[in-house]
């Protein structure tokens, strides 16, 4: 971009590079910006602008600013318009005032005062010819002005520097200056005077100022505000005492110092033996404290505060006491400071390493086991503690923390408030309540916030609409985080004694509503949130319940819309504008109290619906499914008051139950003592059958039983509920004492049935000389009883019988083949003809010699058996074979 040549940008281009020193091309760069070109022209033309500044920046470019800016990190230059109106090229030079700006305007103008103003003010020469009031007062007023500089700028650095009065510099420390100071003119006096009164008021006010200022100002300082409070408090303490307090003593002082020996503990190496100094001498503390600000020191003002001491002393002022009491006050207050900062370093490392704490990390309190001193169980503590200090007898000891081992949260509460009450046992400065109550405040505050991180103000109710159950998580584990604190307190409160080390235990006994005021608001709030999460997920699982009976769809229509309107509750939370985790916030609370008044109406609207629900079932079963949809919505207040007395209903048809089971317990005992065959399932053997009715009976009675116990509940415990218990008991026993009775009866006849059977010839013949097997029928009804009792899982069967069983195949193949024998040899001697039977009949009375056997001597449990059905099988298909062929022919 051409710019058009412009004296007025010249002339500043001159003056800026004169004072800001840039290099030519910057210039230009400068104007080659068109918003910057515009905000020159601005400067030059509206009337109302009237502070230019140019400063550079780091990387070396000029910046302008239309007045002056906050802060500066460079040097800069300023032009000023000398009135309102336009700068044109022709009066530019009359109607601007310029020149430099420091980064530290303060310092300059500081160091203004005192070079430039102070040192052309002080000068008699050039007030002469001026009034003797006018200049006396010009001068007093400009070293007012200077002492104000002066200690401004110690403020700037944080320290409190102690002005020097006027005319101090006429007095150089001889003996000569010395003896004159009866005659001293009363104006040196009552500056000094003046100056020890200004000391009073700036010590006063660094003494005055309080760490729980910013409690009581209503803010929520954390724990660094305390420990930044005492270490700027010690600071400042020690550069006031070093200005008003010499260093240890030097030999070789100036001999026009005459003075009283210092005390025995200000003395040097090498110092002539003097008095000592003890309570019960009667030394004058002003003459202490007179030899204690005359020894000379070439650092701050030492040399001056020794003279001022001297002149107050000399001159018997009434502002001498004054002095003493800065001097003890400063004295105090640095031995007050040097103790609180000694014992808080432990606690600030300590609550450094809790910052980088991971809530995630946090298991429940109970999960973990630790001890504190004296085998005392600390919760939430754990053997292994990080780097921190115990104070023991006022000696910092250190532990060290194994590489890689993560504290976490709870642990770190413990570790905190086992450090305070530490500091409280063995710090002299930092063991009242007013103290403690201090940092419990602002470590409350530190939890709270960390809380707050974790859960996001922003995010925690948006979870109501989302992933609900993550965020209740999130919500319970800070209730936990919580709870441990409280509990860790009471620990901490009922066990005092085990901090202190020789000597009486002092307990907290301060209110600690005094301590955890807001976090009790906190930790309200919390609960109040993660029960909102608790009532949300309850209601919003109507969403899956679906109702049977003759009005299943209507009141499932019902359910559907009471679902619908706490979603709409819900999202009342989720829009919020409020931050919720604020206890000091009365949104929220507005919000919860109308969701709970609304809430308590669809609890009774649900309730309505549960019972006619109820109502409709006509078996403990199906009351028992509806009890199990509903979940913990039964458990609401309002709904189990409706509930409550459909318990009793259900006690009733389970007592109803137990008598109908009974009734069909003596029918079944009725029918067996008649005689009569009982009834049992189709197809079953009488024993396992038996045993199977008696099973599904007791299975009947114990799932409806199941479902009551389930039901926690008063009613359930109740008298006329222990009676249908009893009868439950009985009726079991019952059922189990028949199983037993009928089993054993089998058992007791079941050996000799196996034995004697099994004993019996393998075949039988009947009169019409045809063979039949001779397979008995009990041992079929064992081999059936024990195959059906296994499936019951049935204990303690019998060896012969399971021996029997286990030889099941076997005697079904023997049975198959003799079956196939007896056919046909059976065949062969009914349907031979009188013809064909000479043919065979050598082979026939051939094979009735080997029939003999198996009907007189193999049993079925002989050996040979296998061998011997082979060899008649063998030959009775031969034979039956051979005669088939001619009919087949």
């Amino acid at each position: 971009m051409t710019i058009t040549p412009d004296a007025r940008f010249e002339y500043l281009e001159g003056i800026a590079a004169l004072l800001l020193k840039f290099k030519p091309d910057k210039w230009g760069k400068l104007l080659g910006a068109e918003e910057n070109l515009m905000l020159f022209m601005e400067f030059f033309d509206k009337p109302d602008v009237l502070v230019l500044v140019l400063t550079l920046n780091a990387a070396g470019m000029i910046v302008p600013c239309l007045g002056f800016p906050a802060s500066l990190k460079a040097k800069g230059v300023y032009f000023i318009k000398k009135k309102p109106g336009n700068v044109n090229k022709t009066n530019i030079k009359e109607s601007l005032i310029y020149g430099d700006i420091s980064p530290a305007p303060v310092d300059q103008l500081i160091a203004v005062v005192e070079e430039v103003l102070y040192s052309l003010l002080n000068q008699s020469e050039n007030m002469s010819g001026w009034p003797r009031v006018v200049s006396e007062d010009l001068v007093k007023q400009v070293h007012r002005l200077k002492n104000e500089m002066f200690v401004m700028g110690g403020k700037i650095r944080g320290k409190t520097l102690l002005p020097i009065p006027e005319h101090l510099e006429s007095l150089d420390g001889t003996l000569e200056s010395l003896e004159r100071l009866p005659s001293l003119d009363s104006t040196l006096l009552h500056s000094i005077e003046t100056i020890v009164i200004d000391w009073s008021h700036q010590i006063r006010d660094v003494l005055s100022k309080d760490s729980a200022q910013a409690l009581l100002d209503g803010l929520n300082p954390l724990p660094r505000v305390e420990f930044e409070f005492w270490d700027a408090r010690l600071k400042n303490l020690q550069c006031i005492h070093d200005q008003v307090t010499p260093p240890p003593p030097v030999t070789g002082r100036p001999a026009s110092l005459a003075d009283p020996p210092p005390p025995r503990s200000l003395r040097g190496p090498g110092s002539p033996e003097l008095v000592p100094w003890r309570p019960g001498r009667r030394v004058r503390l002003r003459v202490l404290l007179k030899s204690y600000f005359l020894l000379v020191a070439p650092q701050l003002n030492r040399p001056k505060v020794n003279r001022i001491v001297e002149i107050l002393e000399k001159a018997q002022s009434c502002y001498w006491p004054a002095l003493q009491n800065v001097y003890m006050s400063v004295t105090d207050g640095l031995k007050e400071a040097n103790d609180i900062v000694l014992h808080l370093k432990p606690l600030q490392i300590l609550l450094e390493e809790m910052e980088q704490a991971d809530f995630t990390a946090v298991r429940p309190i109970s999960e973990r086991k630790a001890t504190g001193r004296a085998g005392a169980r600390v919760p939430g503590a754990v053997p292994l503690p990080p780097r921190w200090g115990l104070l023991l007898g006022g000696q910092l000891r250190c532990h060290d923390r194994a590489p890689g081992v993560s504290l976490q949260l709870p642990t770190f509460i413990a570790k905190v408030l086992n450090t305070i009450c530490l500091i409280w046992a063995t710090s002299k400065h930092y063991n009242t309540p007013s103290r403690v109550i201090v940092i419990l405040q602002e470590f409350c505050n530190q939890i709270m916030d960390m809380t707050r991180t974790y859960l996001g103000p922003d995010e925690v109710l948006k979870g109501l609409q989302g992933e609900i159950e993550e965020v209740l998580n999130g919500i319970s584990l800070s209730v936990s985080v919580l709870k441990g604190l409280y509990r860790t307190y009471q620990f901490c409160c009922a066990n005092m004694k085990l901090f202190f080390k020789d000597k009486e235990p002092v307990p907290w006994e301060f209110p600690s509503s005094l301590a955890f005021s807001r976090m009790n608001s906190f930790f309200r709030r919390i609960q109040t949130i993660e029960d909102l999460y608790r009532t949300a997920i309850e209601f919003l699982k109507l969403e899956k319940i679906e109702l049977g009976g003759v009005r299943g769809s209507i009141l499932g229509s019902l359910v559907t819309q009471i679902h619908e309107e706490v979603f709409e509750l819900v999202k009342v939370f989720v829009d919020c504008k409020y931050d919720p985790l604020d206890p000091g916030d009365s949104g929220f609370d507005n919000d919860y109290a109308d969701f709970e008044t609304k809430i308590q109406d669809l609890d009774r609207r649900l309730a309505t619906i549960f019972c006619q629900a109820f109502d409709d079932s006509n078996s403990i079963e199906s009351c028992a499914k509806l009890l199990y949809m509903c979940g913990s919505l039964l458990e609401r207040p309002l709904i189990l008051a409706e509930v409550v007395p459909r318990y009793s209903v259900m006690l009733e048809l389970f007592d109803a139950e137990l008598d109908n089971t009974k009734v069909l317990y003596d029918a079944q005992l009725a029918a067996s003592a008649a005689g009569h065959i009982p009834p049992i399932h189709r197809n079953m053997p009488p024993v396992a059958g038996q045993l199977k009715w008696s099973l599904e009976l007791q299975e009947r009675l114990e799932v409806p039983m199941r479902d009551l116990k389930h039901i926690d509940h008063p009613v359930m415990a109740s008298s006329e509920a222990k009676l249908i218990y009893q009868k439950y008991d009985e009726m079991m026993e019952l059922l189990r004492s028949y199983r037993e009775r009928i089993y054993q009866q089998w058992v007791s006849r079941v050996d000799e049935d196996c034995r004697f059977n099994l004993g019996q010839p393998l075949l039988q013949r009947d009169a019409s000389r045809l063979i039949r097997v001779n397979f008995s029928k009990a041992l079929v009804a064992v081999l059936r009883e024990v195959k059906y009792l296994n499936f019951q899982q049935q204990k303690a069967i019998p060896h012969s019988a399971e021996t029997l069983f286990s030889q099941y195949e076997t005697f079904r193949k023997f049975v198959g083949n003799l079956e196939l024998i007896v056919g046909w040899y059976n065949e062969i001697k009914t349907t031979v003809m009188e013809v064909e039977f000479p043919l065979i009949k050598a082979e026939l009375e051939g094979i009735d010699v080997k029939l003999l056997t198996a009907e007189t001597t193999l049993f079925w449990n002989g050996e040979g058996v296998l061998e011997y059905i082979q060899e008649m099988r063998e030959l009775l298909h031969n034979l039956q074979s051979r005669m088939q062929k001619p009919s087949r022919t």
